[in-house]
């Protein structure tokens, strides 16, 4: 999924949305902060119209600071490792900066990974998410997610 923005202004209320969307259906979201931001993140999200603190509180979301030089694989497969390990079932303890929160995923979210691919995963009817940014004016794809075997990518 690609989201193209008009203003820089957009973003948090597109992603309080998405968020809340997310939330509705069951699902399990985690907001990587930039080092540093997370407390800023979190009062635009609020102001956005996002109820951040019962998310919070019911364990469906997480805003976190990430490592700026870790990799989307590195993080996504270090909590993919702590919940395979959780011996009473789907729970996921996130450690950050400063502190940690456990968070249980239900059976109904898939759990998955990414990794490199070529673009043989690319081929008409293959379910895919596309990352895009404006260069020269024009959408460009920045990263693409494609399923493979007919998985989709969730989103």
């Amino acid at each position: 999924m690609a989201v193209l923005l008009r203003t820089p202004e957009e973003l948090y209320p597109v992603l309080a949305s998405f968020y809340a969307l997310g939330a509705k259906r069951g699902g399990w979201i985690v907001h990587r902060s930039r080092p540093g931001e997370v407390e800023s993140d979190r009062a635009q999200l609020v102001y956005a119209g996002l109820n951040v603190a019962e998310l919070e509180a019911a364990g469906t979301l997480s805003i976190v600071e990430f490592d700026m030089a870790e990799t989307p694989e590195q993080a996504s497969t270090r909590w993919l490792a702590q919940l395979d390990a959780a011996p009473e079932g789907r729970k996921l303890k996130l450690r950050y900066k400063d502190g940690e929160k456990t968070v249980v995923v239900p059976e109904s979210v898939p759990i998955v990974t990414f990794k490199p691919a070529d673009r043989s995963l690319l081929v008409p009817g293959a379910k895919v998410i596309v990352f895009a940014q404006l260069r020269d004016g024009k959408p460009t794809a920045m990263r693409a997610l494609a399923g493979r075997n007919g998985f989709a990518p969730p989103m």
